[in-house]
């Protein structure tokens, strides 16, 4: 047996490896986590063809239905390949210890001291921190134009209108980053002034940030706020609405035991697939009076996460109810908005849905947006 043919017989061996394994449907996985839903295995099921009225119509049911099955299941191989873990793996390594560089730069930007920020892949949200993205003259009045709009709809069923926006890690953590931090005016400066003289309750959650204390209020190696920055968040909430609800329970960071815990990394982290050891600061509250409640609104076909839809409380501290539409920024906030009024319901979903807001017939309504999604006003 000469040896071409059994290099050759050896070449043929590993390309089909990953072709017999996924067939034998081995799992053979690395550490590398996607934070989203994979695409899962189609069904050939031909509802087109089978549907046809005539030869014609079943010519083209037959190739449309076999071009949506090869569309599918590209997705579902991309997604699902039996190596991919373990060649991202290989991947990440090699580029992060032999080449000292990071792999994905349009993700994940790898800052000083072990700070990582996400990159523009994510709504562009680098050039907007560095204000050198920013809203055009008719994106701003749109923007106006539609938290108006809201405003007044709600005003004539006597609900209260807030917008609530959370800050990138970028706003409040710049000096972590390995580029020069800018003074041009940020799309969030932008709308500020836009608003300015419009009486709208706009509230930019990192003017209640203080960095004065030794504990982060960002986690290091993820893109969100921990719970010490989102009590900060919240509390600027909790007291801009008490202005006009004074039945409305503020809490104070002495209403809660403060304590440490660590996790091998948070999104970013994941990203990169490198684990990174972070402690950080965690907030229990010492006299809860919040319960959680069964959710009964339908889920939108187009959410993947179910569970994480609609999240009702209860709590016997006022008759308020108060409905917020909002983004994983509210995920550490939660805790705090459910103790501060009767009912609290969240929706993890932007848009404005009146057909909610007549069901549920809230006092209050509240947009919580993370400042890199303030595209969500347009």
């Amino acid at each position: 047996m000469s040896k071409g043919f059994i290099t050759t017989l050896i070449f043929l061996i590993i390309i089909c490896l990953p072709l017999i394994f996924q067939t034998l449907d081995f799992e053979i996985k690395g550490t590398a986590s996607e934070n989203r839903q994979l695409a899962p295995l189609p069904a050939f099921d031909l509802k087109e063809t089978k549907n046809a009225k005539s030869f014609i119509s079943a010519v083209k049911g037959v190739y449309h239905d076999t071009k949506k099955f090869k569309d599918e299941y590209n997705k579902y191989y991309q997604d699902n390949f039996v190596f991919k873990d373990i060649l991202f793996d290989l991947y990440n390594q090699i580029q992060a210890n032999l080449f000292i560089k990071n792999s994905l730069p349009d993700k994940v930007i790898i800052g000083n001291e072990g700070w990582f920020f996400l990159s523009n892949e994510h709504s562009n949200v680098l050039l907007e921190s560095l204000g050198i993205a920013n809203f055009s003259d008719e994106e701003l009045a749109t923007i106006e134009a539609n938290i108006l709009s809201n405003k007044e709809w709600l005003r004539k069923k006597n609900i209260d209108y807030y917008v609530a926006i959370a800050p990138n890690k970028h706003s409040i953590y710049s000096e972590y980053l390995p580029f020069q931090k800018t003074y041009n005016k940020t799309p969030l400066d932008q709308i500020k002034i836009k608003l300015s003289d419009r009486q709208v309750n706009f509230l930019d959650l990192s003017i209640a940030h203080k960095k004065s204390s030794n504990d982060p209020l960002f986690f290091k190696t993820d893109s969100h706020w921990n719970d010490l920055g989102a009590f900060w968040g919240y509390k600027i909430l909790a007291d801009k609405i008490k202005e006009h609800h004074a039945q409305v329970l503020s809490l104070n960071i002495s209403d809660f035991e403060l304590y440490k815990e660590s996790w091998d990394g948070g999104d970013l982290a994941k990203m990169l697939n490198i684990s990174s050891q972070e402690s950080f600061p965690v907030l229990k509250i010492k006299n809860s009076t919040a319960s959680k409640q069964p959710s009964v609104l339908p889920v939108p076909p187009y959410f993947n996460m179910s569970s994480e839809y609609e999240e009702r409380y209860k709590s016997s501290v006022n008759n308020l109810k108060v409905l917020i539409f909002r983004d994983s920024f509210c995920i550490s906030m939660r805790k705090y908005l459910a103790e501060s009024f009767g009912e609290t319901i969240l929706i993890w979903d932007y848009s404005f849905n009146k057909e909610i807001i007549e069901q549920e017939k809230p006092d209050i309504v509240v947009h919580l947006v993370v400042e890199r999604n303030l595209e969500a006003f347009l």
